[in-house]
């Protein structure tokens, strides 16, 4: 009788124990899975971006010239239906082939970017008055009745709608019908048009996506506890690899959004910089506002945001894409 129920309890250990094993490993699925599903996700949107430059180079011409309707509408389904293999084409060439070009002098560009990086600096003098700032700005904001406001803002910090609009714009890009109606030409003119765009419309995309992805990532192994919690827990709760959304406020996933679109656009449209740093700013500092984040959090994700895009440019710009350096360190678009 002892024997068997030794045996028992032994038996309804190990169950217990793939029990937890099995909870364990679910649970770690269902945190890490949307992850890797949008990275998925952005890889082969981003890759879809991409492979409408093989049909660009090869015959956009004569697609162009075609007036009969019925052909024109057989080349558009024939570019869709060969999109996945001329996306893996065109990448393969480009990690065949993309290499530094040489006599390219980034130095300047390099200590542009550790400019950018030295905001991080600022972070534990903020953190150190997270609490008195967010307590001033809420009185402020509930004062002035400004919650609607800065909540129309900082709805503009999902990446989601900008990484849908790069991805609509590329994929009608890669089919030639839709590109000539849209440019009304053809010929040389209007392939460089689609080059210039793809590239704008890659590079905005992927920054985005990849600085966005990078941030959750980081936020939620972090765990800081978001100021709804500022009362039970204080500003410096942190319960690391949490990913739960209460428990991933530094840094903000918003503000890395509004940063590296202020960047991207900045750099892709020098002449408005200004603004679209102003603009970043704003969004960002609406995520206080609304009350989801901590000013350092802000901080964290606009120049996180920022730098990320940076140095993705310096990146291109070392292998001669897109980018050129200039003496006061920044980059500027090549048209």
């Amino acid at each position: 009788g002892a024997n068997a129920n030794r045996c028992h309890r032994a038996q309804m250990n190990s169950c217990a124990a793939n029990h937890r094993i099995v909870t364990e490993f679910s649970g770690l699925v269902q945190v890490w899975m949307p992850y890797l599903l949008w990275l998925f996700f952005c890889l082969v949107i981003g890759l879809g971006l991409n492979s409408g430059m093989v049909a660009v180079v090869a015959g956009v011409g004569s697609a162009m010239r075609r007036s009969d309707n019925l052909r024109s509408h057989a080349v558009m389904m024939s570019e869709i239906l060969t999109l996945p293999s001329r996306s893996f084409a065109v990448a393969k060439r480009a990690v065949n082939t993309l290499g530094r070009a040489p006599g390219i002098d980034l130095s300047d560009s390099f200590k542009f970017l550790r400019n950018i990086l030295l905001i991080f600096l600022i972070i534990p003098l903020a953190f150190y008055h997270d609490r008195a700032i967010y307590t001033w700005l809420g009185a402020v904001r509930d004062e002035h009745d400004l919650y609607r406001f800065f909540s129309l803002i900082t709805d503009t910090g999902t990446s989601g709608w900008i990484l849908t609009i790069c991805a609509v714009i590329g994929l009608a890009l890669s089919i030639q019908k839709w590109s000539s109606d849209f440019f009304g030409a053809s010929g040389m003119s209007a392939i460089r048009k689609r080059l210039l765009i793809y590239e704008d419309v890659n590079f905005l995309f992927f920054t985005i996506a990849l600085s966005g992805i990078a941030a959750n990532l980081i936020k939620n192994s972090i765990g800081r506890a978001r100021p709804k919690f500022l009362e039970s827990l204080g500003e410096y709760h942190f319960d690391v690899f949490a990913f739960d959304s209460g428990f991933a406020s530094f840094p903000s996933g918003h503000s890395t959004t509004f940063g590296a679109m202020a960047m991207g656009f900045a750099l892709l449209l020098p002449k408005y910089r200004l603004i679209f740093l102003v603009l970043g700013l704003i969004g960002g500092f609406s995520r206080v506002m609304v009350g989801a984040h901590y000013i350092s959090d802000v901080i964290a994700g606009l120049t996180f945001g920022a730098a990320f895009t940076f140095a993705c440019a310096i990146y291109l710009a070392r292998r001669n894409l897109m980018f050129r350096p200039e003496s006061s360190g920044w980059l500027r678009r090549k048209r």
